[in-house]
């Protein structure tokens, strides 16, 4: 049996992320808040690195930076 990729179709994920609290979190210590965020924005770019090819993943990053993400890439 054909693979996807052999057929063409390549595997897609879309990820949106929602901060709960968000406003609270900000007004109650930005700083931490900021912090915390920024790990978090590292763990997904590590991920999107280790498993994205190099061909995608610049689409990945314009996307991301469009949704406001200043990521280290």
């Amino acid at each position: 049996m054909p693979t996807d990729e052999a057929k063409g179709r390549h595997p897609a994920v879309v990820l949106a992320a929602d901060v709960a609290g968000y406003s609270r979190l900000m007004s109650e210590d930005e700083e931490a808040t900021l912090s915390v965020l920024t790990k978090y924005q590292e763990i997904i770019a590590g991920l999107v690195s280790r498993f994205v090819n190099p061909e995608q993943r610049e689409r990945i990053r314009e996307s991301l930076r469009k949704g406001g993400w200043q990521g280290r890439w």
